[in-house]
């Protein structure tokens, strides 16, 4: 068990390129990729209140029983999470412009709740969704989840989906070609 606050770097504001298991990260900062942690593999741990361009609470990495609230994500989005694979993970109340909860990523039994984004997909932002709850995430548009635009310096996704009258989820979001979306 370790704890990990108050830190900061380019890449990776509390830990980089690391192994961590129950830990906590907390407070920590990135002037680019990972606030509280990036690329690495994690098992039960929390972040929180860790800020960076991208991915305010990590960038990149295999993310397993993470819980990720309060963190926020820059110009490059992600607030919770950004390009890593989450597996039931919870990523509660954080914030960027796209991909308030995630952007960029692979999410799997993973719960999604009170996010928000400034431009796009509350919840998620281009990333691939496997049996996920969202619910109460916030955006001018995709409160849920959004994948029509792409991310700065990434290629546009191959295919665009129609939205739902209310900006959520995808119109047949249980058919949707990346897994199965709940959308409450």
């Amino acid at each position: 068990s370790c704890v990990l606050t108050g830190n900061s770097a380019d890449s990776g504001g509390g830990a980089h390129d690391a192994t961590l298991y129950d830990c906590t990260l907390s407070g920590n900062s990135a002037n680019v990729w990972g606030g509280g942690a990036g690329s690495c593999t994690r098992s039960n741990c929390t972040v929180s209140g860790n800020s960076a361009s991208g991915g305010g609470g990590a960038d990149e990495g295999t993310l397993y029983s993470w819980t990720h609230t309060g963190n926020s994500g820059g110009h490059y989005g992600g607030g919770g999470a950004y390009r890593a694979s989450l597996y039931n993970c919870a990523l509660y109340a954080n914030c960027a412009p796209n991909g308030g909860g995630a952007s960029a990523g692979s999410l799997y039994n993973c719960a999604l709740y009170a996010n928000s984004a400034s431009i796009s997909g509350g919840g998620t932002y281009q990333s691939g969704l496997y049996n996920c709850t969202l619910t109460g995430n916030t955006a001018p548009t995709g409160g849920g989840a959004d994948s029509a635009g792409h991310a700065p310096g990434r290629r546009p996704p191959t295919a665009r989906h129609p939205r739902d009258g209310r900006g959520g989820a995808p119109r047949s979001a249980h058919q949707h070609p990346w897994g199965r979306l709940r959308h409450i």
